[in-house]
């Protein structure tokens, strides 16, 4: 297996924003590069916290995890919070371990700012197994997602989601 470092994600910096964009666009077919900064920029509640997985051998990004802040309201208190971004590993990089090492590598970061955050993820159906079994989420509910429609479209789409998940404690 080849050798995989695992580091802090320095959004701000363009070289780390153009790997996890090639990412993006490899895994899920997205083109995040008109929207990164809005997606992985500072909030009202503080920066986004994430772990880049690289190949030591290419410098190529394999895996990704982020967070970005925010507060929601747990039994009438506002509390912190994180919401899972991007948590995806390379295709020819699975089975190998790489995104219980990122969660792992995740919460640990979150650990070390003295955070107790709620983080909350929104896994797809591939993913949702994982996040339960091998991660130690808890889930949570099921939701429904709409898409508003843009200019021209005349109705919105509804999108099921598995389950919401929480990687934190209460």
């Amino acid at each position: 297996m080849k050798k995989i470092v695992y580091r802090p994600a320095d959004y701000a910096d363009p070289e780390t924003a153009e790997k996890i964009e090639r990412l993006y666009m490899e895994i899920f077919h997205c083109d995040m590069s008109e929207t990164f900064s809005f997606w992985y920029g500072a909030t009202p509640f503080g920066r986004p916290l994430g772990v880049l997985a690289v190949d030591a051998e290419t410098g190529e990004a394999v895996g990704h995890f982020g967070t970005v802040q925010t507060r929601v309201t747990l039994d009438g208190q506002a509390a912190p919070a994180r919401i899972s971004m991007g948590f995806m590993v390379n295709p020819r990089y699975r089975g190998y371990g790489i995104a219980t090492r990122l969660n792992e590598e995740l919460f640990s970061a979150i650990a070390a700012r003295d955070e107790d955050a709620l983080v909350i993820g929104f896994p797809n159906d591939i993913s949702f197994h994982m996040h339960i079994t091998r991660m130690g989420y808890r889930h949570i509910r099921d939701f429904q997602f709409v898409t508003l429609p843009r200019s021209g479209e005349r109705q919105a789409d509804f999108a099921p989601c598995a389950s919401l998940t929480d990687g934190g404690s209460f």
